[in-house]
């Protein structure tokens, strides 16, 4: 993906994708074209203008030096919100699911449903315990990847 700007107007960035870059050249010429006769800007051109004269900027060369570190932090604070989110469903559905595991402590009988019950609710307690053990280890580094994000940001922490 490139971005054409002209010299004269360098602030305003044309996004072309094409494989061919003379295709991609000449629809950011026209666009430029466009907003020059609807004197959208304030650029006039008596000499006209040729596609040459646009001036390509391939993606990397807007993307800062850290883009890696930002998205790397950006994505640790996504896996500990779907952590949460996780542990946070199962927490009420293993609170329900912890009363069934009492039927294994009485002194009854059970039927085959009540240890069919007793196997789901032990299902989704390992599934709840394990939910809360990656959000918990997922914390502290979380903790540093909001930091990072703040300081770049520069928000209070």
């Amino acid at each position: 993906m490139s971005y054409y700007v002209a010299p004269q107007q360098a602030e305003n960035l044309f996004l072309r994708k094409s494989k061919n870059e003379r295709v991609a050249r000449y629809i950011a010429a026209q666009e430029l074209a466009c907003l020059v006769n609807d004197k959208s800007l304030g650029l006039r051109m008596p000499n006209g203008f040729s596609t040459k004269q646009l001036v390509e900027i391939k993606e990397e060369n807007l993307m800062p030096k850290n883009k890696e570190e930002i998205f790397t932090a950006v994505e640790t604070l996504v896996k500990l919100s779907d952590s949460k989110q996780k542990t946070q469903n199962l927490y009420k559905q293993s609170l329900e699911a912890h009363k069934s595991i009492g039927l294994l402590f009485e002194e009854r009988l059970l039927v085959e449903d009540n240890f069919n019950e007793i196997k789901k609710s032990l299902k989704l307690i390992k599934d709840y315990a394990v939910a809360l053990s990656a959000y918990k280890e997922a914390l502290p580094e979380a903790a540093k990847a909001k930091k990072y994000l703040e300081e770049i940001l520069e928000l209070p922490e």
